[in-house]
C-alpha cells in the first residue's frame, strides 16, 4: 500500500527521465529543455516523484531515490526517515 514505509516505488518512464535530470543537479528550467516539456509539466512530475518517496524537497527526493534504487525500490524505513540511528 502507498501508506506502508516498505511500499515498492513505481515511477512513470517520464518520472523516472525527470528524476535523472534531478540526480544531475539540474534546474527546472534545464530539465524542461531536455526533454521538450514545459516547466510546469516539469513541477508536476517533480512534485509526483516527491509525493511517491514522501520528500519534502528536491534535495531529499534524489538521496531517498538513491536509497530505493541500491534497496530494491523501497524507501527507507520510517526511523531512518526521521533521523534516528
Amino acid at each position: 500500500s502507498s501508506t506502508s514505509s516498505r511500499a515498492d516505488i513505481a515511477f512513470t518512464e517520464r518520472e523516472r527521465q525527470v528524476l535523472a535530470t534531478l540526480l544531475r543537479g539540474l534546474s527546472n528550467k534545464v530539465i524542461a529543455h531536455e526533454l521538450n516539456l514545459s516547466q510546469n509539466t516539469v513541477k508536476s512530475h517533480i512534485s509526483h516523484i516527491m509525493r511517491k518517496l514522501r520528500a519534502t524537497n528536491r534535495t531529499e527526493a534524489v538521496i531517498l531515490s538513491q536509497y530505493a534504487a541500491a534497496n530494491g525500490g523501497t524507501n527507507p524505513p520510517r526511523d531512518l526517515e526521521a533521523g534516528e540511528p
